[in-house]
């Protein structure tokens, strides 16, 4: 028998899936339905031990004596204090403890509700990982506690061992038991050692997949990752997704980017992969979010040497801990050369047809005239949003070093980052920034400024950002400038003056095209070439290249359609 609540079955599937056999009971109401679920699976060693205190060290002597790990569950509120002093001594002595604390709805917090206290993180720095599972109501909350449950029992062994919490809350304690135990998605851990001994059974498992796409977050380090990409390519026909900030410049790679940005989950069908394996750090394409949403089965491989629990697309199995160069290297070791590249000939037709608006003198047009010129191997960072947005749209094949504020993506960051970069280098080194951005960092600038920077500020007076995508929210257009795109008339030429910064401006295509190289080619110190648009302007060229590239997929309103009508049928029944 098994409970029918939630987060109860993904609690007891995960601990059955990570081989964890012994729970030490002690009795209480709001346990009683994990006890009841694993006191009749005959896969779990069950004891009793009425208080908490005695119960956590006999878990901890079991622990010890076994070399595995041991659950404890008692019931809520104080009786979870008890755990303490055999919580210390399972961090001291690397006892697997893990402690199952019962709780109840943490809204009820502090609101007069019986039998509860905080019980959140609170064992502290004794315990290795600590995690809070709510009641789940929706597909957000499962995905959630099926994350962190993972998380946390593939954190007694890894490293040092040591015991953690997993506390899960619980209102429902009359809920029916059912019969037959849901299996939920265990997320496996595996090392360098680990990967070795298995490698024959993943090649036999990547060989299985017909669609393998390889998703390259971005990435500062140069090492053996291109070399050893592209032999895995070679051998399991695999997509391998690239932006500017992977910094990746193999011609097998592709950037997707230019068709993802505005793909819906209805075209992504024809292109989604049946596995996915990212690397590196975060990703700043939008095929993420599609592939968030899409309503159709792949796995996901994460490689990171941190061996992070990182599941966006809440499909992920496996976290390989180990250098991704040295994952693609032993896999491509170990296997012949396929030369089927069906799936990478459906992604590469796809950007081919992708075609630019006529380019007047926008903000896209002037960084596309702008990558044009950038000598290779220059350090170009591309602040935020558009910027980021555009330079990957524009730099064509170019050999370039790319970084940009990806991940916490705020405005505040960029120009003061770019400066940290360019002081590391002799090398040629150009921010492209919007004025928001920019006018937001220039505390950063004063005497130290390196002489290798060149800015290219596009100073469109407002955040075009938000012109394009909350300015048909406004009747009148101009409102939306006074707060939430922050219209201004500020100038960076007499500020540029006053530090002794080489200063350019263009107010047409003209001027644009006439100081360009000046700008490119001027190395007797800082630079800044500040290109005035229209905000308006810049987003209607953004919109018409959006628009151009929103290719028609027939079949996905076919998809559309059948669904609308199953719907219908299944809500008569």
């Amino acid at each position: 028998m098994i409970s029918s609540v939630k987060n109860v079955q993904i609690l007891v599937s995960l601990l059955k899936q990570h081989n964890i056999k012994h729970v030490v009971i002690s009795p209480g109401s709001r346990d009683f339905q994990f006890v009841h679920s694993v006191e009749t699976d005959d896969f779990f060693n069950c004891y009793t031990v009425v208080d908490e205190r005695s119960a956590g060290f006999f878990a901890n002597g079991l622990s010890l004596a076994t070399d595995s790990p041991v659950c404890v569950c008692c019931t809520s509120s104080t009786a979870t204090s008890n755990y303490l002093p055999a919580v210390k001594d399972a961090c001291e002595t690397n006892a697997q403890l893990v402690l199952l604390t019962a709780d109840r709805d943490y809204r009820k917090l502090y609101q007069m509700e019986d039998q509860m206290i905080n019980q959140i993180d609170m064992y502290g720095d004794y315990v290795k990982c600590s995690v809070n599972i709510p009641i789940i109501r929706d597909s957000d909350d499962e995905w959630f506690s099926i994350r962190k449950i993972n998380e946390a029992l593939l954190e007694l062994n890894h490293g040092e061992k040591g015991p953690v919490q997993i506390n899960y809350q619980l209102m429902d304690l009359g809920a029916p038991f059912i019969k037959n135990s849901p299996q939920y998605r265990k997320i496996e851990r595996i090392n360098l050692e680990k990967f070795k001994t298995e490698i024959d059974t993943l090649v036999s498992e990547l060989k299985t997949k017909k669609r393998i796409m390889v998703i390259c977050g971005q990435r500062y380090r140069s090492d053996n990752l291109e070399k050893n990409l592209n032999r895995f390519f070679e051998s399991f026909n695999a997509v391998v997704i690239k932006d500017n900030y992977s910094n990746l410049h193999s011609d097998k790679f592709l950037k997707t980017v230019l068709v993802t940005e505005r793909m819906s989950t209805l075209a992504m069908v024809d292109y989604c992969p049946d596995m996915v394996i990212t690397i590196e750090k975060h990703v700043w394409s939008f095929l993420k979010y599609t592939l968030q949403e899409i309503d159709k089965e792949f796995i996901h491989w994460r490689v990171s040497e941190d061996g992070a629990i990182i599941d966006p697309f809440k499909r992920l199995t496996k976290v390989f801990e180990l250098p991704a160069d040295e994952f693609f290297g032993l896999l491509a070791d170990n296997t012949d050369t396929n030369n089927d590249y069906t799936y990478h000939a459906l992604w590469e037709k796809r950007i081919n047809e992708v075609t630019y608006p006529d380019m007047k003198y926008t903000n896209f047009y002037a960084i596309k005239q702008l990558c044009d010129v950038i000598p290779e191997n220059s350090i170009v960072h591309a602040s935020i949003l558009n910027a980021t947005r555009l330079f990957d749209f524009c730099s064509g094949s170019k050999k370039l070093r790319s970084f940009s504020n990806l991940g916490a993506d705020g405005i505040d960051g960029c120009l003061p980052t770019f400066l940290g970069e360019a002081s590391a280098s002799d090398t040629p080194a150009y921010l492209i920034s919007g004025d928001l951005s920019f006018f937001y960092g220039m505390n950063a600038l004063n005497d130290l400024i390196p002489n290798n920077i060149h800015v290219f500020l596009i100073n469109n007076q407002a955040g075009s950002e938000f012109h394009t995508n909350f300015g048909m929210f406004y009747d009148k257009k101009p409102s939306v400038d006074d707060h939430i795109a922050a219209g201004h008339h500020s100038r960076a030429a007499l500020w540029a003056k006053d530090n002794s910064i080489k200063y350019y401006s263009a107010t047409n295509n003209e001027e644009l095209m006439s100081n360009l190289n000046l700008f490119v080619g001027y190395s007797d110190g800082p630079v800044l070439f500040e290109i005035f648009t229209n905000a308006d302007e810049d987003t209607s060229i953004l919109n018409s290249f959006y628009k151009m590239n929103h290719k028609i997929v027939w079949a996905m309103y076919y998809r559309k359609v059948v669904q609308i009508i199953k719907k219908k049928l299944f809500r008569r029944r």
